[in-house]
């Protein structure tokens, strides 16, 4: 067992031994940073202020019918037609939530499905310029040196794209 580790960990060291460079990016650090990321999550805030306003909204209702049914004094009628009113209101929050919830998803896939692309392209371009074998992600890494690191090279490139 001890000479199939020191094999594998030999061939280990001889193929990184004969690699040109490794580099490493942080993927999602870059997309998120990424000017691209800043215009579209202000395109999501602007096409969901309606909804977030429309709850807004319907939790204040809710608010209020809450602070009624705490009142002294409620007849019973009423407080079933407040019961009615809050659980209304319960079950249109938590659709608008679930829709609103959606449509971020959507956006978010819609934009990597335009951006990974950008991204993955870019990434070779940089590892050619920099004569690198093998460039992971920053995740898969346990320790590296900073200068190995070309996450802030490939957000400046994404940031020049057109």
């Amino acid at each position: 067992m001890i000479r199939g580790l020191a094999l594998w960990l030999s061939l280990l060291c001889a193929s990184v031994t004969h690699a040109g460079g490794i580099g490493v990016i942080d993927i999602e650090a870059v997309l998120s940073a990424s000017d691209r990321a800043q215009v579209a999550r202000q395109q999501w805030q602007d096409e969901l202020a309606p909804t977030q306003a429309k709850l807004a909204r319907l939790l204040e209702q809710g608010q209020l019918a809450e602070r009624r049914l705490a009142m002294d004094g409620v007849s019973s009628q009423e407080r079933e037609s407040l019961v009615a009113e809050m659980d209304g209101l319960r079950t249109e929050i938590a659709t608008l939530q679930r829709d609103a919830q959606r449509v971020i998803q959507e956006r978010e896939q819609a934009f990597l499905d335009t951006n990974l692309p950008i991204l993955e392209s870019l990434v070779i371009e940089l590892a050619d310029a920099q004569n690198l074998d093998l460039v992971v992600n920053a995740e898969s890494v346990v320790w590296g040196r900073p200068s190995v690191n070309l996450s802030d090279d490939l957000l400046v490139r994404l940031n020049a794209t057109p």
